[in-house]
């Protein structure tokens, strides 16, 4: 049975929450929340402190105002908070935001964006877009806008085209998964420092100069964005393993591939 007071909320291990979970009256506003492993809450989540354990699923947004703490769990809403984001293992099926981001092993089928974001093996659908500070680690996102500082590994964009400022360290090459091959002789587009294109306030890494079937590669963006919108319809209704299935198949790669 949930225990919900003025400076707790617990919803017990394996229990279904009929309702969400917010402040009613001024002294529940900054009380934690803590949803159990294999628990459901139908609807959403605010709290000061929030931690949805493994196996639990959240059926809307998860909000927090000092930070959120996801743990091998499903989230239908979008995840926030002023504070800190961590996650492991999650599914998010909607946009993280938040000012330190940490994401390890997570799929986000919206956007993440804070003002220091680090994601290591993760696939992101949409933008990874941060102020001060982006870490990609064997990640794969729609792309990136880095304004400051960071570094990528093992990094993957669909669109052949990011915002990495001076400042922004590429340790190798970064992949464009599902586009043609270009005029060289690699099998996949790769952006490198050769790539970096300064243009009014920021430095972008891009593709443009070094095509020649720039309308190829217009066309396939165009396929892979319709791609995307439908994985964004559909999403209420898919699984993590069905997303993956659909992307990997639309992108034309062995699933394996996506982190």
């Amino acid at each position: 049975m949930a225990e919900l007071s003025d400076t707790r909320a617990i919803v017990d291990e394996s229990e279904l929450y009929e309702g969400q979970i917010i402040p009613t009256v001024q002294s529940e506003i900054g009380r934690d929340v803590t949803v159990g492993a294999d628990a459901v809450v139908t609807d959403g989540i605010y709290g000061d402190e929030v931690t949805i354990e493994s196996g639990a699923r959240v059926e809307a947004s998860v909000m927090g105002s000092t930070g959120v703490d996801l743990q091998d769990c499903e989230v239908y809403g979008d995840v926030g908070s002023d504070g800190r984001i961590t996650a492991s293992d999650a599914y998010a099926h909607s946009s993280v935001s938040g000012t330190t981001i940490r994401l390890q092993n997570c799929v986000i089928r919206g956007n993440v964006v804070g003002t220091t974001v680090r994601l290591e093996n993760c696939l992101v659908l949409g933008i990874v877009a941060t102020d001060r500070e982006l870490v990609l680690e064997d990640s794969l996102c729609y792309t990136f806008k880095a304004l400051g500082g960071g570094e990528c590994t093992g990094a993957q964009v669909l669109l052949p085209q990011a915002i990495a400022d001076s400042s922004f360290t590429l340790t190798e090459p970064i992949s464009v998964v599902g586009l043609p091959i270009s005029n060289d002789e690699a099998t996949e587009i790769e952006l490198t420092e050769d790539d970096r294109i300064k243009y009014e306030d920021h430095t972008y890494l891009t593709i443009a100069d070094r095509v020649l079937d720039l309308k190829g590669i217009e066309d396939r963006i165009d396929t892979l964005e319709a791609m995307l919108r439908d994985a964004v319809d559909e999403a209420e209704t898919a699984s993590e393993s069905d997303l993956r299935a659909t992307i990997a198949a639309a992108l034309d790669i062995d699933e394996g591939r996506l982190p």
